[in-house]
């Protein structure tokens, strides 16, 4: 097992040495399944060394597809402004290919939907440092992650003692206006609609499961027999 990881260790330093366009040459070759040996072979007639070019056989460890979790914690890494380095270190401990990684950073940091995401952090970095702002301004004042409750102000108090401050506040007496706490009550709804249908769930307190059975609950009945029954 040691051995094996000197070996790809060794076959990653080799890759890194060879020119960019051998590189590439290389990976995409590796990546199509060719056989490492005959790509050894053509290294060789091209000038490279018959010690190094075994290398090549190592490589299909070496050049590896990332998993969509590493692929996950590399981005959170380079969002969060890690040293490449670190980042490949961490990767390695994974037990993933540096080479693997390194090629990913090249090609994540070139593409378009990297730049849009370092800009959208940008500006989530700027709103948690505003909303933190916001709360330790809020610490200096009275009554912090407290809620109020009051009896319910005028509209123009509302919205300017809380809405416009975002502050939370429970109001009472709110609803006391409504014309339907007088209207409303069975008779009311009984001589205005009593000769419609509507749709009840019928005895769900005598059936523990009765929200995965309510199809079999549900049952239709006149307005004014619901008013009678209940």
């Amino acid at each position: 097992m040691r051995m094996e990881q000197e070996t790809q260790q060794y076959a990653e330093q080799w890759f890194q040495q060879l020119p960019a366009p051998w590189q590439s040459w290389l990976q995409d070759n590796i990546e199509r399944g060719c056989d490492p040996n005959e790509l050894a072979v053509v290294l060789e007639k091209n000038g490279f060394r018959r010690q190094d070019t075994s290398m090549a056989t190592a490589m299909p460890t070496a050049v590896q597809a990332l998993s969509s979790a590493v692929q996950e914690h590399i981005l959170q890494c380079l969002l969060g402004g890690d040293h490449h380095d670190q980042i490949i270190t961490s990767c390695v401990k994974m037990g993933v290919s540096s080479v693997a990684v390194r090629q990913f950073i090249e090609v994540t940091l070139s593409s378009v939907s990297y730049q849009y995401l370092q800009k959208t952090q940008h500006q989530l970095n700027k709103r948690n440092w505003l909303m933190a702002c916001l709360d330790q301004l809020a610490q200096l004042g009275d009554g912090y992650q407290t809620v109020p409750r009051i009896d319910t102000p005028p509209y123009q108090e509302f919205l300017r003692q809380f809405y416009s401050q975002h502050r939370p506040v429970i109001l009472k007496n709110g609803i006391r206006h409504w014309n339907a706490l007088q209207k409303w009550h069975p008779d009311y709804f009984a001589d205005r609609v009593g000769h419609e249908q509507i749709e009840v769930q019928m005895d769900r307190q005598q059936d523990q499961n009765f929200e995965v059975n309510s199809p079999k609950l549900k049952q239709k009945i006149l307005m004014k027999d619901f008013d009678e029954r209940f």
